[in-house]
């Protein structure tokens, strides 16, 4: 369920600035699930490896924890 629900706001289409709260909602949902496969997923994304495009947010809530 978490996976679905990160995929989905990961899909949502890039418009500038607008799309920030999604990000920034996404970095939360995955901190709150603490799962290193969501993790990965999002970094990868985040960082431009799955489109090419590298993208900004909020990382302050993130947190990892080992």
């Amino acid at each position: 369920m978490v996976t679905q629900a990160l995929n989905h706001l990961l899909n949502i289409p890039d418009e500038g600035s607008e799309n920030s709260d999604a990000l920034n909602l996404a970095v939360d949902v995955v901190g709150s699930a603490g799962d290193a496969k969501l993790t990965t997923h999002l970094m990868n994304y985040l960082l431009g490896d799955v489109d090419g495009t590298p993208k900004v947010c909020n990382l302050s809530s993130f947190s990892v924890t080992s």
